[in-house]
């Protein structure tokens, strides 16, 4: 007894051991890749959501009713809760968004171990992967990155659910994936797409009673997201990107296109402008190009290795093989979908679709691993999904027949001798099953980095990235040279306007580092040159600045303005 306990108690100590140092890995890794971002000024729809937050109370900011064409308040109660944490320290967004996305990451690698059937090399190199896409950028380069990661952990999330319902039918978890479901759409609408998985994992799941009652749940719960939509903001559809409607702008040849971009991307090749993507796979460095072609070498292979050793024989392990790839390709495919019916696809939208393609592989692997195809071998059930990943699937290799041979001592020792050498034989080819298909994920982990790299090097050529660059030069010629106390109440100069900085960014900017959110009185005074100073204009009162266009920024000549000139 006791020395069972003592076995346990330091298993637990090495799984802690473990997830302690995978999570310091991922997070490590997660500011590394990173370690280029920055926020040091606020810029377009961040600084309106930060001059929202100070302007408003938290009921008028979470619930617009009647005054937005979104409805999203349980993404805005936690936007809410971040400007709370970050208050005027805006440099603090990046650093919040990177350990968010390294706890998706962790989520992810956790789900895949479990999937996988108990491995650790492919599910730590999923997340790592994960961490290293260029789908993340937004997620990471802008405040509202919060938007996309949050959205995205619900999603996978409800995959977590429904996939567990799927094995095991137990209905409480059926329910709070419709929980989960009302929480993701009231964060961003466009997950409303991921209705039609909860009829799928119903009617595909080991439960069969209660199915028609549950779905009836499932759409009363859609019901009724739809009719708190419509009271908010008068309509149940999402509104399009960039002010449009899809109503006004659905193309179905259009939606045909982006999709198939989307898949292209999976596959790592950036199908879209340079804009949106960065750079084109067309216009990318032929190496790149040669890279992301022999990547597909080992994960096609992986894929057919694992299928091929996962087709599954007896009838109820084929509706369960049928049901899982169904809920995975479903669900990117329906992701796939609802981001496609817009005037463009961003890269942010394909990062759920990523993600879950990597969870994918990870089933396929596990399916592989856990199917018997040798002779004689009972068919083997799988790992408990809800408890350590991959017990059963890594223990229950022992065979029932041997064991019960043993232990009622009724099998002559000759055939006991020859279940064990089957039992053996059985080990021996799942091991190598597994040391084969995580070599081959290896593999193409190491093919698909560089390219993850390449991309992230180009990511100033997406269509945010040079306005934000201006507002951190902005903030570093200014608070950062200065700081608060050497800025607050002085009026600052900038010669020329070719950036096209608006009357709001002049009155604004500058509020975000001030607790009282007045800097002062400090805002932003554009002239066309030097002569154009107010009389009382001087060092103790102004800042002055120029455009450096070629350097994506501003230039502090404060100094040279004054040295000889007016104050003098």
């Amino acid at each position: 007894m006791d020395s069972a306990r003592d076995r346990d108690r330091e298993k637990g100590r090495r799984t802690a051991v473990r997830e302690a140092a995978v999570f310091l890995l991922l997070l490590l890794a997660g500011f590394y890749v990173n370690r280029h971002i920055h926020i040091h000024g606020l810029y377009m729809d961040d600084l309106y959501m930060w001059s929202c937050y100070g302007e408003q109370s938290y009921f008028a900011f979470a619930f617009p009713i009647g005054t937005s064409t979104r409805f999203r308040p349980v993404y805005w109660t936690l936007t809410y809760l971040e400007m709370m944490l970050v208050r005027n320290h805006p440099s603090l967004f990046v650093p919040v968004n990177i350990i968010l996305n390294v706890g998706c990451a962790y989520f992810i690698y956790r789900f895949s171990r479990r999937l996988s059937g108990g491995l650790t090399l492919i599910p730590f190199l999923s997340a790592l992967l994960y961490l290293f896409s260029h789908f993340s950028y937004y997620q990471i380069g802008q405040a509202l990155g919060l938007l996309e990661t949050m959205s995205l952990f619900l999603a996978l999330y409800i995959l977590f659910l429904l996939y567990d319902y799927q094995r095991d039918g137990a209905v409480w978890r059926f329910l709070l994936a419709n929980l989960v479901y009302f929480l993701l759409v009231f964060s961003h609408e466009r997950y409303l797409a991921l209705f039609p998985l909860f009829p799928l994992a119903l009617f595909s799941g080991k439960r069969k009673e209660g199915r028609v009652r549950l779905l009836f749940l499932s759409i009363l719960n859609l019901i009724l997201i739809l009719l708190l939509r419509g009271l908010a903001i008068g309509s149940i559809l999402p509104a399009g990107t960039g002010g449009t409607e899809v109503s006004d702008t659905f193309s179905l040849g259009q939606a045909l296109r982006f999709s198939l971009s989307q898949v292209a991307y999976l596959f790592g090749v950036n199908a879209g402008p340079e804009y949106l993507s960065g750079i084109p796979f067309s216009e990318a460095a032929p190496w790149l190009r040669r890279l992301v072609f022999l990547s597909w070498l080992p994960l096609f292979l992986l894929l057919f290795s694992a299928l091929f050793w996962a087709i599954p024989g007896g009838r109820g392990r084929k509706a369960s093989f049928l049901g899982g790839n169904l809920l995975f390709l479903s669900f990117i495919a329906l992701c796939i979908g609802c981001s496609s019916v817009t005037i463009r696809v961003e890269m942010r939208w394909i990062y759920v679709s990523y993600a879950v393609a990597l969870l994918y592989l990870s089933w396929i692997v596990g399916e592989g691993l856990r199917a018997r195809r040798a002779a004689g071998a009972v068919e083997e059930a799988g790992g408990s999904f809800g408890g350590e990943g991959g017990q059963e699937a890594e223990e229950g290799a022992d065979f029932s027949s041997g064991h019960d041979a043993g232990s009622e001592g009724s099998e002559p020792t000759g055939m006991l001798s020859e279940a064990e050498g089957k039992g053996t034989a059985a080990k021996d080819r799942k091991g190598g099953r597994r040391i084969c298909l995580s070599l081959l994920f290896f593999a193409y982990f190491l093919c698909i980095s560089p390219v993850e790299r390449y991309y992230r090097s180009y990511f100033p050529k997406i269509y945010f990235w040079e306005n934000q660059d201006r507002m951190n030069s902005l903030a570093d010629q200014t608070i950062g040279r200065y700081g608060r106390e050497g800025v607050f109440g002085k009026q600052v100069y900038i010669l020329g306007n070719s950036y096209h900085m608006t009357d709001f960014y002049a009155r604004t900017f500058f509020k975000v580092y001030d607790r009282e959110r007045t800097a002062g009185g400090t805002r932003i005074h554009f002239l066309r040159d030097l002569s154009e100073l107010p009389d009382g204009a001087g060092r103790e009162n102004s800042l002055i600045l120029e455009e450096v266009p070629e350097e994506r920024g501003y230039r502090d000549i404060t100094e040279q303005s004054f040295g000889g000139g007016k104050d003098a």
